[in-house]
């Protein structure tokens, strides 16, 4: 199969090849063996910055063609893979930045879960788990939003990966977006020296600079500080944050985040004031307002 040969060959695919790959790790008929060899080989290649952009496109035409659109759509999610066990700071940064139409019209936040919003990820997943390392998916996923979104922040573990996410999102109609490599590895930026951003503006193109803690006002501190632990060990940090009671590096790493969020987001004209509107909005319970109106609810993720 001439797919398999420009795998192996590590050769660029082209839209259609893409199609064809995408078609195969969703078919039911495939064995998970067989997919596992195709889902590795393109994992490991280096792919283009136009191969991502037609993986994007492909997986969402599965489901959505064309995507529904809901205005000011905004997505802040991390590829994961950092292996940094931090506590769940895009899931606490999503709470003082909130603005599938159902529960968007009722509460301004929703999570969309990508076996729910993407059923075909049900023939994926089990090929992902046998693969060790971290594949393709950990960089599509956050991508590949169900909504046409016009606002994006996407946290990336790989920092060689930046340009492309950035164009990819570009490609994809962000109105503006950043894409963030953490300081020490991680998915999220951090307080532990420069975070590399990639900035995506539909009107002035891609911009690329670094942002350290102490230039928003921030304190810095070690990535060791931003560990976690169980599910509700980090479900009581995040509400310590919310609640305002934690003025610890974990606040401050949310506060860093959600001014990223609300600045590409169009709510504050720089960063800084990005992260002084969420210590406001956290300090005057909103932001555990938004939490509370979640609590407990379960919605259609797409009516």
């Amino acid at each position: 199969m001439a797919l398999k040969l420009k795998l192996q060959q590590q050769q660029a695919l082209t839209q259609s090849e893409i199609n064809d790959f995408v078609t195969l790790l969703i078919s039911p008929e495939i064995e998970q063996e067989e997919k596992r060899h195709y889902l590795q080989a393109f994992s490991s290649k280096d792919y283009s910055q136009k191969e991502l952009t037609y993986l994007s496109r492909a997986l969402i035409h599965t489901m959505y063609d064309p995507q529904p659109y809901y205005p000011e759509g905004m997505c802040v999610c991390g590829t994961g893979g950092d292996r940094s066990n931090s506590f769940n700071i895009s899931t606490t940064v999503s709470l003082p930045v909130a603005q599938t139409p159902t529960q968007l019209q009722e509460t301004h936040l929703a999570f969309l879960s990508a076996t729910e919003t993407f059923p075909v990820m049900k023939h994926i997943q089990p090929v992902r788990k046998m693969i060790e390392t971290p594949t393709i998916f950990n960089i599509i996923g956050p991508i590949i939003n169900p909504f046409q979104l016009d606002y994006q922040v996407m946290g990336v573990y790989d920092k060689e990966r930046l340009p492309h996410i950035a164009q990819t999102l570009q490609d994809l109609g962000r109105r503006r977006a950043i894409v963030v490599h953490g300081a020490g590895g991680m998915d999220e930026a951090t307080l532990s020296g420069e975070n590399i951003i990639y900035e995506v503006n539909q009107d002035t193109g891609i911009t690329n600079y670094t942002l350290n803690a102490s230039d928003v006002g921030l304190q810095s501190a070690d990535n060791t500080e931003l560990v976690g632990g169980s599910p509700l060990d980090n479900l009581q940090i995040s509400e310590r944050i919310l609640r305002g009671e934690d003025q610890s590096a974990k606040y401050e790493v949310v506060l860093l985040n959600a001014g990223l969020a609300l600045y590409v987001a169009e709510k504050a004209a720089t960063i800084q004031e990005g992260v002084e509107l969420a210590h406001t909005l956290v300090q005057s319970g909103k932001a555990f307002e938004q939490y509370q109106s979640m609590k407990g609810e379960v919605h259609d993720y797409i009516g």
